[in-house]
């Protein structure tokens, strides 16, 4: 297997051919967030978010298979905590409703 050149749009490809429906069996899921230079970037969504195994899941199958795709067994796939841009946005359009308000 030919290795894929390293660009976000291969990377989101992989991820969501290749990972994506592995997650959805149970119910979660994975965003990119970023790729920068041999470091990519996931979010974690769904019950994958809060799920107990997620560190193994990390490693074991998302790592695993980009390395794979890529081959590059030095790529390192970190996982991105925190709050959704879709999520921020919903808040920020709450505030400015509630500023409009007399």
């Amino acid at each position: 297997m030919n290795a894929l050149p390293l660009n976000t749009e291969s990377v989101r490809e992989v991820l969501s051919e290749r990972v994506r429906p592995l997650l959805l069996q149970h119910g979660g899921d994975l965003e990119l967030v970023e790729v920068k230079d041999k470091l990519i970037r996931v979010r974690f969504l769904g019950s994958c978010s809060s799920c107990p195994s997620l560190n193994d899941t990390m490693e074991r199958v998302v790592q695993s298979i980009v390395r794979e795709a890529f081959g590059d067994d030095t790529l390192q796939v970190a996982l991105r905590q925190g709050v959704s841009e879709d999520l921020l946005e919903e808040a920020r359009n709450i505030l400015r409703q509630r500023k409009l308000r007399p």
